[in-house]
């Protein structure tokens, strides 16, 4: 059983993607609401140089690997009100984070066979040094899995899980309408931006929950307003 058809055991109901509403992001953040498209990027164009490039020791792994590391990627994570993922990912809180149920991101495609590819939780090891491949290894989608599914631990505050499809199937997918369930909208987020994602919303059936991210009165956090519409 390969890796992405593994059953998940604790996956979360809801999983979360912070986006920008600038530049080139605003194209791909409005088609997820009124095209219902999601986009794999490419590792290389991640804000990691580790990111899915464990260097193999081996010749035969190098190979195997090589083959393989054209897989496109669409990151979540557990948390909507983390401050530094605001920070990073949604245009230093003046984007969104957009809400999605697992359970509907799934998606069939052909690879040496069908296959159903759906979240993985991400790996950080506590030593944070490389996985350990020996020569005896036997070679296999368990790399894959190793590759693109561990991180360093210093990003183990994003608690993310990934989607990987090959390079054929990357770049814009499909989801269904019902996948995107909640919106919340950035504390620093302009007015014009704001009123263009409630549209957004307003367009959309089901219409998902909006809310409005604050900062929080007495402490270093974030709290969300349900916006009613």
């Amino acid at each position: 059983m390969r890796l992405w058809e593994k059953p998940m055991e604790a996956e979360p109901k809801v999983l979360y993607k912070y986006r920008s509403l600038y530049d080139k992001n605003f194209e791909y953040t409005r088609c997820i609401f009124t095209q219902n498209t999601i986009y794999f990027a490419h590792p290389d164009d991640f804000n990691d140089p580790f990111d899915c490039k464990i260097p193999p020791v081996e010749n035969s792994l190098r190979h195997f690997i090589t083959r393989h590391q054209n897989f496109g990627v669409f990151s979540l994570s557990e948390n909507y009100s983390n401050i530094l993922m605001w920070g990073h990912y949604a245009d230093s809180h003046k984007g969104i984070c957009i809400g999605f149920d697992s359970e509907k991101l799934r998606f069939r495609f052909n690879y040496e066979g069908p296959c159903v590819s759906g979240p993985v939780q991400v790996r950080y090891p506590p030593d944070n040094e490389y996985p350990r491949w020996s020569f005896f290894d036997k070679v296999d989608d368990a790399h894959i899995e190793t590759i693109y599914f561990t991180k360093a631990k210093l990003w183990k505050y994003e608690k993310e899980w990934r989607i990987i499809l090959p390079e054929q199937e990357r770049k814009l997918r499909k989801i269904k309408p019902k996948a995107l369930v909640s919106v919340y909208l950035g504390c620093q987020i302009d007015k014009g931006h704001r009123e263009t994602v409630i549209e957004w919303c307003l367009q959309r059936k089901p219409r998902p929950e909006i809310y409005q991210m604050e900062k929080h009165d007495t402490s270093f956090s974030l709290k969300e307003i349900e916006v009613l519409y």
